[in-house]
């Protein structure tokens, strides 16, 4: 089975809100950037903005960590209504332990 997920990064940042309706009907979840200046240049999507979004659908949030320490951020990030958290193996020393820190 093929889902879709649908990358909010280039989405009209000014009303996330009608761009999470506009495409809610045809994906599966919606994907998160994260970045925390360092891994990417980029700092987009935060996760106060994540838990506002998350009372406009109901549809899986997937947050995708691109950041120096996930697991500074898998707890907020948590907590804001994250569904799936991505993160890059690279960037932890145990991957176990991040893993188990999101299903936990």
């Amino acid at each position: 089975m093929v889902k879709i997920s649908a990358s909010m990064w280039s989405a009209d940042l000014s009303n996330l809100s009608s761009e999470l309706k506009k495409i809610e009907k045809y994906v599966d979840r919606f994907h998160f950037d994260v970045g925390d200046g360092s891994c990417i240049k980029n700092l987009l999507f935060f996760p106060d903005l994540i838990k506002k979004l998350r009372e406009k659908t109901k549809k899986e949030f997937e947050i995708h960590l691109m950041v120096k320490n996930p697991n500074n951020f898998i707890d907020m990030f948590k907590k804001a209504g994250a569904d799936i958290v991505l993160f890059h193996f690279d960037t932890v020393k145990n991957s176990e332990s991040t893993i188990k820190s999101f299903i936990s």
